[in-house]
């Protein structure tokens, strides 16, 4: 039947067991410095005492294990008499010293004292025992050297632990902060015999003469003091998963996926010349029809509003006066409100919305991007109108914006369109004054135009190359805060970049563009080409040169959109042109 220090002893060589994945190479035999690999490029390395050899115990999951000479067993009898053999009899136990080392995340470095109980913790926790189940005799930080003068913050804990009444176990743990948000960790442990007197006599154990308590302590101590921190061939950064490019992240490529071919570039510079020419034409075809039939298609809004008021503007605003930007409750409440609705709705265009965290993180990134584009942008105007025109502005929410981001993901959904026709400028810039003299003139009002869509694409860019700096970070895949870091930085790129396309390309003269248009032709025409060329670039067309680009159905959605566009601004020509009776009706009576 063993003895009970064997039996204990066997179980925490099972439950260290856990330890031996995070090894690296083999460690040289015989005695003399060890190293262990670690992950990072670092490495450990110890002095092994002398006379111990290192085997590698069981398989290949098991803990590193020193093996050296045999313990020898004396027993005293009352009488005097000595009886010296090997313990264990005909088959000797030869001493050893187990260990390992490992890795961990540096969950809390300011307390490393705390931090060592949490990494050394699962060892004990495994086999229900706690860390006080031995006494601690010595502890305290050290400082670990390394490479060229490189040294370490450490502390470590010597442990030992008398097994009832015939055996020990000493063991020394060790952490070194080699990282900000990385830890070494080392442990080494030897158990055996310890002295006891039976009513017949002593037993004492000795190894290589010395005393077997005294000696593990002094080499599980010395081992502990020699630990060195060095550094190999620097491995490669691993590279994150890159994200699934149907999915809202995926979709916005990094600043090092963009093709720096001038074949690709000379194609999305075409597709911006097109895509704004194209809307030039539908916009110009549909402004001179609202121009001419003006009182007609007033009052058809006029009567729409009155059935869809709660669809109508909110009457919330961010108002502006001389003394600065002053912010009401209510425009805040109602503001956070359409915003979140619309976060919801734009939440369905990417399959990870029901993904638990990831679908979590991606709602407050929508929520966050369309607040950031809609009060950089807007906002943007009303700081240029109310600190240097000196004009009250504000800006209104616009509940409208919820059905278009209905209309908008069904869309979208429906042509597998990615990241999603999204168009988050919830509000919109007004100048809040009814007097005319307090009015802007076009030209004044161009110019907090252009401060808006500046604002947006340095808020947009900057999230665009930003995002390669998180990349190079390289965080955990399955961090919640790296899904919610990154997704929001993509919806400020995707959004910002989208909502200046609708308003600024497409000049309408009751949007942005057609201001702007109505302005300087030239103007409008410069800001709608970058617009559009760093839409392209970005979330249309990254890497494909022309033949493979009009292929793509990013490129064919936008071709969709084109034709729309047109078919929208001829049909409404058409209409009033083949009812000119009812148009002269209308006027008459109005």
């Amino acid at each position: 039947m063993p003895r009970v220090w064997q039996v204990v002893l066997a179980s925490a060589l099972v439950l260290s067991a856990l330890l031996a994945p995070f090894l690296g190479a083999e460690a040289s035999p015989g005695g003399g410095r060890v190293t262990l690999d670690l992950i990072r490029g670092y490495a450990l390395s110890f002095e092994l005492p002398e006379g111990y050899q290192v085997t590698k115990a069981g398989s290949s999951v098991s803990p590193w294990l020193a093996e050296g000479p045999p313990i020898e067993e004396t027993l005293t009898n009352k009488d005097g008499a000595r009886e010296t053999s090997f313990f264990g009899g005909s088959s000797p136990i030869l001493d050893d010293i187990d260990f390992g080392a490992w890795c961990g995340p540096a969950r809390d470095h300011r307390d490393l004292s705390v931090l060592m109980r949490e990494e050394f913790s699962p060892i004990y926790e495994e086999g229900t025992v706690t860390w006080d189940w031995g006494a601690v005799y010595r502890e305290g930080a050290v400082t670990v050297p390394g490479d060229n003068g490189v040294s370490y913050p450490g502390y470590y804990a010597l442990i030992y632990t008398e097994l009832e009444a015939t055996g020990h176990l000493t063991e020394g743990f060790l952490v070194v902060l080699v990282e900000p948000d990385c830890v070494a960790c080392f442990w080494v442990g030897s158990g055996g015999p310890r002295d006891w007197t039976p009513w017949w006599g002593t037993y004492t154990y000795t190894v290589s003469g010395q005393p077997l308590v005294a000696k593990h302590k002094a080499d599980v101590a010395a081992m502990i003091a020699s630990v060195r921190i060095t550094r190999g061939p620097t491995p490669p950064t691993p590279t994150p998963t890159p994200a699934d490019e149907n999915s809202f992240t995926g979709s916005v490529p990094l600043p090092s996926q963009l093709s720096t071919d001038p074949g690709v570039i000379g194609t999305n510079v075409g597709l911006a010349i097109l895509t704004v020419l194209i809307f030039y034409l539908a916009a110009t075809i549909f402004n001179s029809t609202l121009k001419e039939n003006y009182e007609i298609i007033q009052g058809w809004l006029r009567r729409a509003s009155k059935r869809l008021r709660f669809l109508s503007t909110s009457g919330s605003e961010m108002t502006g006066d001389r003394r600065g930007y002053k912010p009401k409750l209510r425009a805040y409440l109602e503001g956070t409100l359409v915003v979140a609705i619309c976060a919801l709705i734009y939440w369905f265009l990417n399959p990870y919305f029901t993904n638990g965290l990831r679908g979590i993180a991606l709602f407050i990134s929508l929520a966050l991007g369309i607040a950031i584009a809609t009060y950089s942008y807007d906002g943007t105007q009303v700081l240029v109108t109310t600190r240097r025109f000196h004009v009250p502005a504000g800006i209104r929410i616009y509940p409208i914006a919820i059905p278009i981001a209905v209309i908008f993901v069904v869309l979208s959904n429906a042509i597998h369109f990615h990241p999603g026709l999204i168009y988050g400028f919830v509000g919109g810039y007004a100048v809040l004054s009814v007097s005319n003299s307090k009015n802007l003139d076009r030209g004044q009002r161009a110019i907090t135009i252009l401060y808006g869509t500046l604002a947006i694409l340095v808020i947009s860019l900057g999230a665009f190359f930003f995002r390669e700096l998180l990349y190079n970070l390289a965080w955990r895949e399955g961090n919640f805060w790296r899904y919610l870091v990154e997704d929001i930085l993509v919806a400020a790129i995707a959004i910002g970049l989208e909502g200046l396309v609708f308003s600024l390309a497409v000049p309408l003269s009751f949007l942005d563009g057609g201001k702007l248009r109505a302005w300087k032709l030239w103007v409008w025409l410069l800001a709608a080409l970058a617009v559009a060329f760093v839409f392209f670039y970005i979330i249309i067309n990254k890497d494909h040169k022309l033949v493979e680009a009009a292929r793509s159905m990013k490129v064919i959605t936008m071709y969709i959109l084109m034709g729309l566009s047109l078919v929208v601004s001829i049909g409404t020509w058409l209409y009033f042109k083949w009812r000119p009776k009812q148009t002269k009706l209308i006027r008459s009576s109005g």
